[in-house]
């Protein structure tokens, strides 16, 4: 059953953010407003792509409300920037990763429509301090980010083809 236009799935909505921070926020190599090389989906190590990446990951997901045969979740994920970082200034790449993303997020602001998901203002960043990992220096930034998702009651899955 094809959805109304203010209708999506949560899976469809995870997939057009991971789709919008990659044409925005990736780049080979990576660039100012551009600083990661990929935006990858799910828990990764800080090994697992090369650096510097980003991470989103669903985290949890509940409704909200029922509006006659919609239902709107709540979808919580986990953004995660991963950055090397120098001897020197072991703060600046991070803070410029997470300044890469909340201006993304700043810059989009209303006209960030996914349709049927909406609210992507929210975050709240935290930095684990730079540690060693294979010869490098790594600091890991990971921020919670909630948003709503308006789905058809019975149809919380992309529908069979």
């Amino acid at each position: 059953m094809a959805g109304t236009p203010d209708r999506t799935t949560i899976k469809a909505a995870v997939d057009e953010l991971t789709t919008r921070l990659r044409q925005s926020l990736v780049a080979a190599p990576p660039v100012g407003a551009s600083p990661f090389r990929s935006v990858e989906v799910g828990p990764l190590g800080v090994e697992s792509v090369v650096r510097p990446f980003m991470t989103i990951e669903p985290a949890s997901i509940g409704p909200v409300s029922h509006i006659d045969q919609d239902k709107v979740m709540e979808v919580a994920v986990s953004l995660r920037a991963v950055v090397d970082v120098s001897s020197t200034d072991p703060h600046i790449t991070v803070l410029d990763a997470i300044g890469a993303v909340d201006d993304f997020f700043d810059a989009a602001g209303g006209a960030l429509v996914i349709e049927g998901a909406a609210g992507f203002e929210k975050r709240a960043w935290s930095i684990d301090y730079p540690r060693e990992s294979a010869g490098s220096r790594v600091a890991v930034a990971t921020a919670a980010m909630t948003f709503t998702v308006k789905v058809e009651r019975s149809f919380n899955r992309n529908p069979a083809e």
